[in-house]
């Protein structure tokens, strides 16, 4: 293929934001698995997104931490109520919501940053942060660079 045209790169450019528009969903839908892949990874070894080990149980229980009835997990990795999954071609987010599942998953924030404070009972509780939500180092390279590559490829954009 030999130089471009002045019209043609004018035209190649016109088309970047529809391809945009039309590459950018799915890229961002690829994003938001790899985000819940790390959490689900976080959930499993009981470490936060950086890779810090969650804070021990200061009491013995039979169950894993943060999974004492599963309502949790599920929510965060999407398989269960309570799971947040938006993604409007602009920007995406996955989590868990304060006011879903059946066991109301409010606590959720205390669990992801820690309480420090009374509950609704008046007891003292001091929950200590246990980071499930949110990805790697390693997963956010990895969805910048699909981004780029959305824009590279999906954009069209032309090389002068």
């Amino acid at each position: 293929m030999g130089p471009m045209t002045p019209l043609e790169a004018i035209q190649r450019i016109a088309r970047i934001p529809a391809n945009l528009r039309a590459a950018i969903p799915n890229t961002l839908d690829e994003c938001q698995k790899l985000v819940i892949e790390d959490v689900e990874r976080n959930f499993e070894q009981g470490i936060s997104p950086d890779g810090e080990p969650w804070d021990k149980r200061k009491d013995k229980h039979g169950w894993p931490l943060l999974i004492k009835s599963t309502a949790l997990y599920s929510a965060a990795v999407g398989t269960g109520p309570g799971h947040v999954s938006e993604n409007d071609g602009r920007r995406m987010a996955t989590g868990v919501s304060k006011d879903g599942g059946p066991e109301s998953l409010e606590g959720a924030m205390r669990q992801n940053y820690g309480f420090r404070g009374p509950d609704s009972l008046g007891r003292k509780i001091n929950t200590p942060a246990r980071e499930f939500e949110g990805a790697t180092p390693a997963t956010i390279d990895k969805m910048e660079n699909k981004v780029a590559d959305a824009f590279m490829d999906g954009g069209e954009a032309p090389a002068f």
